[in-house]
This record gives structure tokens, C-alpha cells and sequence, in this order.
């Protein structure tokens, strides 16, 4: 799987990046809203036999890059295939509504010419206020879960990124590293495609 990562498509270092831990002194908080599961257990989906899998992390990814434009552009920047193509993905298939399905491809991306292809289902769609998927990491195993919330500003946007959902293991640890990194570097393309046009 193909996901904003310092290991697979690489990008100009982000202005801000943060691994949120909710029980840590300095950031106390809950797990998202759209978590697949409570705070209390942090465990994953329940396999047939009603055995819990892997824990979960209570780490979460958090982001938020300020863009100066309005709301409703920065939103189909996020969740149309034309604004995606702009600056993150290649020849994506997106139905931006709950319950229909998003599908990011990715050619020859980055220094290193990396395809791919990533997705799962739409879980929030209100235009221009918030944008949530799944997406499932094929290679490792796990499934996380993404959150986009559109924050007005006079003369401007911010968006607030959040991922969760990373299993307690290796892997999962590593994942939620690795995708920290990139979804900073990814959200600076971002501003930079809507701000000034750039195209990557």
C-alpha cells in the first residue's frame, strides 16, 4: 500500500508535524469521534471466534496546515479526483459521500517512482465542513482510519488532519511514524497547490 510516508512518497519536509499521545502530560484527550473502538479497550476488530486481535495505539496522527482559501475549495481540493490529481495522487476514483468508497492511485510518485494504489469506505462527507475514510494497509495488515475537519478563517481555511486506528505491534508503530511524516509533508502540498496553483 501506497500512503503519505517518508518511505514511500517522498516530499519537502512539513512546517509542522505531531504524534499526539491522549495520555501524555502535555495533550490530554480521547480518540476521535470515528474511532472503531473506545478509549477504554483500544483494542482492534474481533476476529470470528470474538477473541480481540492487537491492541491499538492510543497515539493518534494530528495535523492542521492553514490554507488561505475559502472552505469549499480547500474541501473539493481533498475530495475530488481533479483535486487530488493536483497534488497528492494520480488517476484516483472517489464517491465523496458516507458510504460510498474512495480509491487513491499513485504513479511513478516521488524520487524513487513509486505506484500504488490504497482506499476503503467514505465514513463523512459534509461539503465544506468535514471528510473522514478508511483506508487498509494491505502490507502490514491493519486498516486506519482518516479524519479531515475544514476549521473557517477570516480569508482563509485550516485543516485539521487526524489518523488512528494503528495496531500495537511493529508494524503498527512504524506505520503511525512513517505516515506522520507524510500527511505533514502531503498538507503542505496541499496548501501550496490551492494558494498558488502549483501542481506537483
Amino acid at each position: 500500500m501506497l500512503r503519505p510516508s517518508a518511505r514511500g512518497p517522498k516530499r519537502s519536509p512539513p512546517s509542522r508535524r505531531r504524534v499526539r499521545n491522549p495520555t501524555s502530560a502535555t495533550r490530554v484527550g480521547r480518540l476521535p469521534s470515528l474511532a472503531t473502538t473506545s478509549p477504554a479497550s483500544h483494542t482492534a476488530p474481533r476476529e470470528q471466534g470474538g477473541t480481540p486481535t492487537t491492541k491499538l495505539l492510543e497515539s493518534t496522527i494530528d495535523h492542521a496546515v492553514l490554507v488561505r482559501a475559502p472552505g469549499e475549495r480547500v474541501y473539493d481540493a481533498f475530495t475530488t479526483a481533479d483535486g487530488l490529481a493536483a497534488w497528492f495522487t494520480d488517476g484516483t476514483t472517489i464517491d465523496a459521500r458516507p458510504g460510498g468508497d474512495i480509491r487513491l492511485r499513485w504513479r511513478d510518485w516521488g524520487p524513487d517512482a513509486t505506484s500504488g494504489e490504497d482506499g476503503g469506505p467514505v465514513l463523512a462527507a459534509t461539503r465544506p465542513e468535514r471528510f473522514a475514510f478508511r483506508w487498509h494497509d494491505r502490507a502490514r495488515g491493519y486498516e486506519t482510519t482518516v479524519e479531515v475537519d475544514f476549521e473557517d478563517r477570516p480569508g482563509a481555511t485550516v485543516v485539521h488532519l487526524r489518523e488512528h486506528g494503528y495496531p500495537n505491534t511493529p508494524e503498527g508503530r512504524w506505520g503511525l511514524v512513517d505516515c506522520a511524516v507524510g500527511w505533514g509533508e502531503a498538507l503542505a502540498l496541499l496548501k501550496f497547490s490551492v494558494e498558488h496553483g502549483l501542481r506537483y
